[in-house]
């Protein structure tokens, strides 16, 4: 958010990149890790050496991956650690949010794929990202804050259209569209 020449990139079932240099060379980050299979990633505008990676594929294609939770760096990917606390077993990940002027608290839209026991929802963490709650049960395909941080918004076949107005904390379901 800060240097436009770090970019960070979540490939398929290729893991994470990372350019120093706007995009002309690439390293991966993430080969020696649980899971090569992306979803989100997420970098924290307060401190951009805190990035989290949000492993699983939720696109419900036949070469859809599920992933192994989350992955947190501390170091700008330079280490990362793999958090399942509160997570399913199988993750499938489409967004991870941070939510404005409150770094330690974010919300996850993961999907779900029945056949492997996966429910999805809408998750919160209040301790940035160590531990999870689910929010809303069902296949969630995005959530994302309002500029202040004080209203967010999730979406999903299985959530429907959800509304937040406490942060994050609680949704209401929405007929408004």
């Amino acid at each position: 958010p800060v240097n436009p020449s770090i970019i960070y990139l979540g490939a398929a079932y290729g893991g994470v990149w990372k350019s120093l240099n706007g995009g002309d060379t690439w390293t991966s980050i993430t080969m020696d890790e649980v899971s090569l299979s992306s979803g989100a990633l997420a970098v924290d505008p307060a401190n951009t050496n805190i990035v989290y990676y949000g492993t699983g594929e939720a696109t419900y294609s036949g070469t859809s991956y599920y992933g192994r939770g989350l992955l947190k760096s501390t170091n700008g990917g330079t280490t990362w650690t793999n958090i399942t606390s509160g997570l399913q077993n199988f993750t499938f990940f489409s967004r991870i949010v941070i939510r404005p002027g409150h770094s330690n608290e974010l919300l996850a839209a993961l999907g779900s794929r029945s056949s492997l026991g996966a429910t999805g929802g809408i998750y919160r963490s209040t301790d940035a990202g160590l531990t999870w709650n689910v929010i809303a049960s069902g296949r969630c395909d995005d959530v994302v804050f309002s500029p202040d941080g004080q209203k967010a918004y999730a979406i999903g076949s299985g959530t429907s259209y959800r509304i937040s107005t406490d942060g994050g904390a609680t949704f209401n379901t929405s007929t408004a569209l």
